[in-house]
């Protein structure tokens, strides 16, 4: 028992960097066409999420909460696209796919946060619509700057404290011989695959929170909507009613996609095609929902594009 337990030892290898297989198992052309594809979109999503945290800052008239919040709600994606979105254009590229297990930590640190950020977030944006939509006489006593600001710092604090104590108990772990990272960037399930030893605990700890993270801001925004929806039933005016739903549908079309493909991904037990099937949904989170969060915003709400266009005349002035 003791030889065998001196042989695994020896075996063992402290590694010092991890290789991302993402796409590379699929045919050259595909790989090329999936580039051209995701750098668009990640040059759509910086463009989109910049003009709205242009607009909501410059437009005097959008300086409430709700635009506030989408304000933030953009930095962060502009934010979290640039931790995923390059290192995955770059495994398109063989000699791109290492990655130290320094920025490989970092990757997931600020992963992680960002996440669990844009999951309260998301909580706080259905609130925020709660009491403006069913409480509205009390909205500008609740809903002041101080306490948006309050909340969203919050949110972040939130996020880093999650990430911290996940990430440190990851890489407290020893990683055998096995570099290869099935996934397009260093996230918790696929790294843990490659630890040595019992991961039991990681395992546990990380469903965990993925459990409180995700279905607490779920349970909020439900019981929000609930309640909107409630409220709008009753509203006497089908114009009224019209736009509320734009203004609340937008949201409801981010939290599907995010929780969507995010309970299915942290949430789910495995199975055998559980690593193939995760790399597409993350896809969903990681590219899809930044991408279409400016579209649904912009589009579907009027004083956003009345700000985009005093935008422009004002650059056209100057």
């Amino acid at each position: 028992m003791k030889l065998s337990q001196e042989k695994y030892e020896n075996n063992r290898t402290s590694l010092t960097e991890f290789y991302l297989v993402g796409f590379s198992d699929l045919a050259p052309q595909v790989q090329v066409f999936l580039f051209l594809l995701f750098t668009l979109a990640y040059l759509c999503t910086l463009l989109g999420n910049v003009l709205i945290i242009t607009i909501t800052k410059s437009d005097p008239r959008l300086h409430t909460p709700m635009y506030f919040l989408l304000r933030n709600l953009s930095i962060q994606e502009v934010i979290f696209t640039t931790v995923t979105v390059p290192k995955l254009l770059a495994t398109f590229q063989p000699l791109g796919r290492r990655i130290s297990l320094t920025a490989c930590a970092a990757q997931m640190f600020f992963f992680s946060v960002l996440g669990v950020t844009e999951c309260f977030l998301l909580g706080v944006m259905a609130c925020d619509r709660y009491i403006a939509i069913c409480d509205p006489l009390r909205y500008v006593s609740i809903m002041t700057m101080q306490t948006c600001v309050l909340l969203v710092t919050v949110t972040w604090f939130s996020g880093f404290l999650v990430a911290f104590e996940l990430v440190l108990l990851t890489f407290s772990l020893t990683y055998c011989a096995d570099d290869k990272i099935n996934h397009f960037f260093c996230d918790f399930s696929p790294v843990l695959k490659l630890a040595c030893g019992d991961t039991s605990i990681n395992v546990i700890s990380l469903f965990v929170v993925s459990v409180f993270m995700m279905l607490l801001p779920f349970l909020l925004i439900l019981y929000s909507y609930i309640n909107i929806l409630s409220t709008i039933l009753q509203m006497k005016s089908s114009v009224g009613r019209c736009k509320v739903f734009s203004t609340c549908g937008s949201h409801l079309v981010s939290v599907a996609l995010l929780y969507g493909s995010g309970m299915v991904v942290y949430l789910r037990t495995p199975t055998g095609d559980s690593e193939s099937s995760g790399k597409l949904l993350s896809l969903l989170y990681c590219v899809g929902t930044p991408l279409l969060n400016p579209l649904i915003y912009s589009l579907r709400n009027q004083e956003v594009k009345r700000g985009l266009w005093s935008l422009i005349r004002r650059k056209l002035i100057e």
